[in-house]
C-alpha cells in the first residue's frame, strides 16, 4: 500500500462493496484493491449512510483562459520573446473580449516551461573594429605551423595573480589549528 493514492474510481467503489457484501474485512478488501483499510472503511460508510455514492464536485474558481487561448499566448511568446505580460494581457483583452491580469499571463508561461529571464546586451562591435579583428585574423591565418610551435595557448590555464581565488574545500576546514 502506498500512501496519498488518487481518488478512487467508480469501479474500484463497486468492487470494494462487492468485496464487503461478501463479508471480507476492511484490511483483506484493502489488500485486494490496493487501498488502505481507512479508505475501504469510508467508502463502505459512506455507503451505508446513504450518502451520494459518485465522486462530490469540486468547489473552485474556474479557469479564466481555455487550452486553446493558452496555447494562443504561448504562440505569442514564441513570435516575440520580448514582449510582456502586460502588452499580452492588452492583447488578449483585444481578441478574446477577456480582461486577465498580466500574472495570468506569467502562470501561463510558467505552466508551459518559460520562465522570465532578460537577454544580455550583446557588445556592439563597430565596423571599425569588425575591420581590424579581420586584418588580426587574416595576418595569422598564414603564418607557419612552426610559428604556432611558439605560441603559448593561455585560453587553458588559470592564471590567478594575487593568490588562491578559489574557497577551500570543508575537509580541510576540519584540520585547521
Amino acid at each position: 500500500m502506498s500512501s496519498k493514492q488518487a481518488e478512487t474510481t467508480d469501479s474500484q467503489r463497486k468492487i470494494i462493496l462487492h468485496l464487503h457484501s461478501q463479508g471480507k474485512s476492511y484490511a483483506q478488501i484493502g489488500e485486494i484493491v490496493e487501498r488502505s483499510r481507512f479508505t475501504v472503511r469510508s467508502i463502505v460508510k459512506r455507503f451505508k449512510g446513504g450518502k451520494n455514492f459518485n465522486s462530490a464536485s469540486r468547489s473552485g474558481r474556474p479557469r479564466a483562459l481555455t487550452d486553446r487561448e493558452s496555447k494562443q499566448i504561448v504562440r505569442k511568446v514564441k513570435e516575440n520573446p520580448k514582449k510582456t505580460s502586460t502588452e499580452i494581457a492588452a492583447e488578449v483583452k483585444h481578441e478574446f473580449g477577456k480582461a486577465i491580469h498580466p500574472m495570468t499571463v506569467r502562470r501561463v508561461l510558467h505552466e508551459a516551461n518559460y520562465s522570465a529571464r532578460v537577454a544580455r546586451r550583446k557588445p556592439l562591435v563597430s565596423l571599425i573594429n569588425q575591420k581590424k579583428r579581420l586584418n588580426y585574423a587574416k595576418e595569422f591565418s598564414n603564418k607557419p605551423i612552426s610559428f604556432w610551435d611558439e605560441v603559448l595557448f593561455s585560453d587553458e590555464s588559470k592564471f590567478n595573480i594575487f593568490g588562491l581565488m578559489s574557497p577551500l574545500p570543508l575537509e580541510k576546514a576540519q584540520y585547521r589549528i
